[in-house]
Parts: structure tokens; sequence; C-alpha cells
């Protein structure tokens, strides 16, 4: 998997589009989950993300996997994951994973997928779409304040059953 033709006008923006993963889609998605994870310090284990990973693919009641596509190469992916909120109003999403491929960042992939969530957001009947940043990851918090997410000023607290 290349990375961008990066002898293209660098004004131009990147033909970016999100497609439903499929299984077919298994390896790569947990090739990328690994460097993800790796990147995001969190532990990866193929044998308990894999079938959690079928899951959510088999069960689109639950979310939805999308690989993002830039300039015909699938670059990176995506997982949105479904939810009910009372205090946004209904129906929300979260964005538990977004993940763009090292070759292919800082060329406008991120925004303009970030973008195309939250289109996909608004057609799957969503009234919110939350996500979580780690503190030290100032770019992506610059990201997704630049496209209107803001911190409710409280902290997302997690607890395995």
């Amino acid at each position: 998997m290349g990375g961008p033709d990066l002898s293209e006008e660098a004004e131009s923006k990147p033909d970016v589009s999100l497609e439903l993963a499929t299984t077919q889609d298994v390896p790569a998605l947990l090739e990328w989950m690994r460097d993800f994870y790796v990147h995001e310090d969190i532990p990866f284990d193929p044998a308990v993300s894999e079938p959690v990973l079928r899951e959510l693919l088999a069960r689109p009641e639950l979310g939805r996997v999308l690989k993002l596509v830039a300039g015909g190469h699938a670059v990176g992916y995506a997982v949105l994951a479904f939810g009910f909120s009372l205090e946004f109003g209904g129906r929300s999403l979260f964005l538990d994973e977004l993940y763009v491929q090292p070759p292919w960042r800082g060329h406008g992939i991120g925004t303009i997928a970030l973008r195309l969530l939250q289109e996909t957001s608004r057609d799957l009947g969503a009234r919110s779409l939350a996500l979580e940043v780690n503190l030290d990851n100032v770019r992506a918090e610059r990201l997704y304040r630049r496209e209107g997410f803001t911190s409710c000023g409280r902290q997302l607290m997690t607890r395995r059953l």
C-alpha cells in the first residue's frame, strides 16, 4: 500500500470516500487496528479484536465499520457505534476509532473523512456524534475542535465488565 503521489499540486484536495467494510477486509482492518492501538498505547490482542470486529460487521444495528478510500486506495478505517443520549436528543453515534495510515497523514484525509462521517451519522439518524481523544494528542484535538467538536467538561470513564 503506497503513499500519496506527492508530485500532485499541494493545494489539491484528495478524493476521499467511505466504503462499508466487509468480512473480506478483516485482515487489513486488523493490521490497521494493531498500528492504531500501538500509536494510542492500547493493548491489542487479535484473538479478542477479531471476533468483536466480525460481530460488528455482521450486526449493522450496532454500528458501522467503514474503510477510508483516497485516490482509489484503502488508507484507513473508522468505526461508528450506536448509542442513545437523552442529553443530546436521542440516537447518537460514537466515533470509536478513526485511523489513517501514516504515509497518508497530513494531506487532509482525516478532515475530509471526519466531515463524511458526520454526514453518514446524520444519514443514520443520529442527533449527535461523540468521540474521545487522548489528552496529549494535540494534533487530533485541534482537528476535532476545528470541525466543531467541543469538550463537555466531563471525563469519559470506563469499566470493563
